[in-house]
């Protein structure tokens, strides 16, 4: 699930959350902690190029940041 957070003023992108999600048994569940660090460190490999850097916070959301 991402959650962007937009300036109202400019419309400009200031941060994306991500919240890892798995569906099983055809139920929508939070990632375990241990699949949202490996999605993290693809995420963040992959962005750099970018001048993004994804990290996990406390919570298991990944935060994208430029």
């Amino acid at each position: 699930m991402y959650f962007p957070t937009v300036d109202a003023s400019t419309g400009q992108l200031e941060q994306l959350r991500l919240v890892p999600m798995q569906i099983r048994q055809m139920k929508l569940n939070r990632a375990s902690r241990a699949d949202a660090e490996w999605l993290a460190e693809l995420l963040d490999r992959e962005s750099r190029r970018f001048g993004v850097r994804v990290k996990i916070d406390d919570k298991g959301d990944l935060v994208a940041k430029w």
